[in-house]
């Protein structure tokens, strides 16, 4: 992905929002950013996590921890599709997007990266976004859409925000993701199944109950976490459409996990007052995955 620059956007938006603990200046909100960051380290260190996004906080360290390394590997994996030779996005001038386990979309901004390099004919996309808690992160995807999207495309992204809990049962949830996915050329799942792998085989299930209701020929990009259990899932998914005949394999899932070098800077402030060197509080270099990538027929 190209060189890009989120995180002076993400502090100024985030500090008139007053997404950060009550402070005056920017150093001082960095370090009382300190804890929350280092709890969200030990979290993404346990596989299922338990992360706490109602609080206001862990959703500001987030954003600055975080958002910019996610919004590089679906980016990533759209690129590996089209040398592969199938083009992920289709030929159009309006796409639809859907996006399971949302939260603040940095997905969404990795899509836009790489609409604005490879397809000229699209000049609308559609996000509909779902997320358990979609309300609590609804400035976060405010900032995305509004203050970083025209940073990333010339197009005009619009969205849709949707209450949709990945642990309950489809037949169960109060949101009908149906009509979403049947209108989706994409639907991505990024980060989510860490959050709720506590059994693989209920994963599994959730991810073909998606994968089954998509259009022929929309494309299901699934990107997790670089836990062995988190690879054991994906190709289960991968087996389990084949087998079934419901999709063909576009990005196989890897024996080892993809590791892509950050695009971006860190800014001077949050190397001298967030990342202090103490454990968890070291900027890092390399977003590390697995991925994978279907095709419905």
């Amino acid at each position: 992905m190209d060189r890009h620059d989120p995180l002076p956007i993400i502090i100024d938006t985030l500090m008139a929002m007053n997404a950060f603990p009550e402070e005056v200046d920017l150093p001082t909100v960095l370090q009382a950013t300190q804890e929350h960051v280092q709890k969200l380290r030990l979290a993404f260190r346990d596989i299922p996590c338990h992360v706490d996004y109602s609080d206001r906080y862990v959703r500001g360290a987030y954003m600055l921890a975080y958002f910019p390394y996610y919004i590089e590997p679906v980016h990533t994996v759209l690129s590996r599709i089209r040398l592969a030779g199938t083009n992920p996005i289709p030929n159009k001038r309006q796409i639809s997007v859907c996006v399971f386990g949302s939260g603040p979309t940095p997905e969404a901004l990795g899509v836009m990266a790489y609409l604005q390099q490879r397809c000229p004919t699209c000049t609308q996309a559609h996000f509909s976004l779902l997320d358990a808690a979609a309300d609590g992160w609804q400035r976060c995807t405010g900032l995305c859409f509004d203050q970083l999207q025209p940073h990333y495309w010339d197009g005009e992204a619009t969205h849709s925000l949707h209450e949709c809990n990945l642990l309950s049962q489809c037949n169960q949830c109060g949101t009908n993701c149906t009509a979403q996915l049947q209108n989706a050329d994409l639907v991505i799942l990024q980060n989510c199944l860490n959050d709720i792998i506590v059994d693989r085989n209920a994963v599994v299930g959730k991810a073909i109950s998606i994968f089954r209701r998509m259009r022929p020929g929309a494309i299901f990009i699934c990107i997790d976490l670089n836990f062995d259990e988190i690879r054991r899932a994906l190709q289960a998914v991968s087996e389990q459409v084949t087998a079934a005949g419901l999709g063909t394999v576009l990005h196989p899932v890897a024996e080892a996990h993809h590791e892509i070098s950050r695009s971006f800077d860190i800014p001077p402030a949050m190397l001298e007052h967030l990342y202090i060197g103490d454990d968890g509080l070291r900027p890092r270099r390399y977003t590390r995955f697995y991925a994978l990538a279907l095709q419905k027929v």
